[in-house]
């Protein structure tokens, strides 16, 4: 089985499109970059499609995992956003700005069956079936 990536975040998301370019469950993965030159550059490393369009690509039907690469006060609202359009969830460390609302998480109203990851400096964002067998942050039942 294969997956449609969304990688959000051009920074510390070029590590993650290193580990998800020679992934042979990744059929497909799209770079969102707030300017259009960040997303170029994955694009010419790993060939990957590019979008500035933060909206449409969370809630693109076609994508299965949302890789959050993005600055760290943006991961939690993005991380619901995305959850709540039906798709599974990687978050790079930390998950949240404030531990305020990192000791909220998993939110509670995230739709019945929706995983959430955490991914840590120097780990392997989980991808296919190693996505499907990672032990996960949230499963809401």
């Amino acid at each position: 089985m294969t997956m449609k990536i969304a990688l959000l975040g051009t920074g510390f998301g070029q590590a993650h499109s290193a580990v998800h370019a020679p992934r042979t469950d990744v059929d497909e993965a799209v770079v969102f970059g707030r300017t259009p030159e960040k997303p170029a550059q994955t694009r010419d490393a790993f060939g990957f499609a590019t979008t500035t369009d933060l909206d449409t690509l969370t809630t693109d039907g076609s994508v299965d995992l949302v890789d959050i690469c993005l600055p760290t006060r943006l991961h939690a609202d993005v991380a619901i956003r995305a959850l709540h359009a039906n798709k599974d969830v990687v978050v790079e460390l930390p998950r949240t700005a404030s531990t305020t609302r990192h000791a909220s998480w998993p939110p509670t109203s995230v739709p019945a069956g929706r995983r959430s990851w955490t991914c840590s400096p120097g780990s392997t964002p989980p991808t296919g079936d190693s996505a499907r067998r990672c032990t996960t942050d949230v499963t809401v039942p």
